[in-house]
């Protein structure tokens, strides 16, 4: 499938591995800014990679394989992305590897992530504060 004007692409249910969608990049951007969808794997179905570039949002959920963020393989495509959520992702358990190539992120939601720990470097940080 070619879509060189979608902007929002959404996934969901059973998709087919064999599913490829492509997005034209011109001139180093494509016109995709929102990528939202269940289990991460499907990101590997969008094409070519560096048609995340442009991707501003991103939400990832129900994810049963994943175990670090590191095994994102569009992560260090992804230089624009500035909202990130991920849940819902049963083995998660590190998130540190995969986001050293967001550089742009400002928004970071992790909800329902029951295999997550915190590394040691991290316990204590924002201690005494709220949560909302």
């Amino acid at each position: 499938i070619t879509c060189p004007n979608v902007e929002e692409l959404l996934f969901y249910g059973k998709l087919s591995e064999r599913l490829r969608i492509m997005i034209p990049v011109e001139s180093g951007n494509s016109k995709l800014r929102i990528v939202r969808g269940a289990n991460s794997g499907i990101l590997k179905s969008i094409l070519p990679t560096q048609a995340f570039q442009s991707v501003h949002e991103m939400t990832i959920s129900d994810d049963r394989k994943m175990e670090s963020l590191s095994e994102v393989e569009v992560f260090p495509f992804c230089s624009s992305l500035r909202k990130l959520d991920i849940t819902s992702w049963e083995k998660l358990k590190s998130v540190s590897g995969g986001l050293v190539y967001l550089t742009a992120l400002e928004s970071l939601s992790l909800t329902d992530l029951p295999s997550l720990s915190l590394s040691k470097a991290g316990e204590g940080e924002g201690e005494g504060e709220k949560e909302e």
